[in-house]
């Protein structure tokens, strides 16, 4: 019955239009707009904060899949990966379904590059000897890992509320609901976590999705991120990428064997950038063309 009724749910239509790329990348579009990143509530490094994004953009429907690295790539995603990392709960997973892990945070941004030279775009990334050396952040109009503000707002309500309706501070009589996690505010309806997934990546898009149509961002894998971590205090807050630079990358939305506490929308992790496991993956964002400005007509 489950499956059943997890089949269905991958039918449903988001509320957002998905976009699919060229190569076949499936995408929802975010559009622009400001929010309070960050809680009162949490960990240390969770302050909250307001945060404008200026910039529409695209960020995956779901995270990654072994069938879409394959086709990208044109080899399996474990070549260079470590032995102990690798496990087989996957195989028996369809490819286009099952989620890459064992990827480091500078083997995602080389695969952005790539997808980008597909489409014909420009790369976000610039690597010496496999390390990255420059990046363009969201000005670039190529594939790219999603800045931490926009992972987000992605992972939030599209009708954002006002900082004082947190959660654990909602009104009863608001319409306008902050939940805990991606998609509700029961982790076991939108999320794989230690509780329901049975200690195991399970494949993409089978809990519910959020209600912008974007699946599996609490939980089920770790998701790189663009961003240096660092303290939110040293972030401008316009359109931020993180610290300029550190020694971990931001890691969000937990994993299949993380507490429904880690699972949080706000919750905040880091590795280094070279760091691989099993329970880390990631999903690509692009910037979204600016919309043609429409010509006033004099005409009477």
């Amino acid at each position: 019955m489950f499956w059943l009724y997890a089949a269905l749910l991958w039918a449903v239509p988001p509320k957002n239009k998905v976009h699919t790329s060229t190569f076949g990348y499936e995408t929802i579009l975010v559009e622009h707009g400001s929010f309070e990143m960050g809680t009162g509530q949490g960990d240390i490094d969770e302050s909250l904060h307001h945060v404008e994004l200026t910039r529409s953009f695209y960020i995956g429907r779901t995270e990654v899949t072994v069938g879409f690295w394959k086709k990208v790539m044109g080899t399996a995603p474990w070549t260079r990966a470590q032995t102990d990392c690798m496990r087989s709960d996957l195989e028996e997973m369809p490819e286009h379904r099952s989620p890459v892990y064992c990827i480091d945070w500078n083997e995602a941004a080389y695969f952005a590059n790539i997808l980008s030279d597909w489409e014909r775009l420009e790369e976000c990334y610039r690597f010496n000897e496999g390390e990255i050396v420059y990046s363009k952040g969201t000005e670039c109009m190529g594939y790219r890992l999603p800045t931490e503000a926009e992972w987000e707002f992605s992972a939030l309500p599209d009708h954002f509320p006002k900082a004082e309706d947190q959660p654990k501070e909602k009104k009863e009589n608001s319409d306008k609901k902050v939940y805990t996690y991606s998609g509700g505010d029961d982790i076991r309806l939108v999320g794989w976590y230690e509780g329901n997934s049975e200690n195991l990546a399970q494949m993409v898009g089978l809990l519910k999705p959020n209600e912008r149509g974007i699946y599996d961002l609490s939980g089920n894998l770790w998701e790189w991120c663009h961003d240096w971590y660092g303290s939110y205090e040293q972030m401008k807050s316009n359109n931020p990428s993180g610290s300029t630079h550190g020694i971990y990358r931001v890691l969000r939305g937990g994993s299949f064997s993380s507490p429904a506490q880690d699972t949080r929308i706000r919750n905040r992790f880091r590795r280094y950038p070279t760091f691989r496991s099993n329970q880390i993956g990631f999903r690509l964002a692009r910037t979204a063309p600016p919309k043609p400005k429409k010509e006033n007509s004099d005409k009477k």
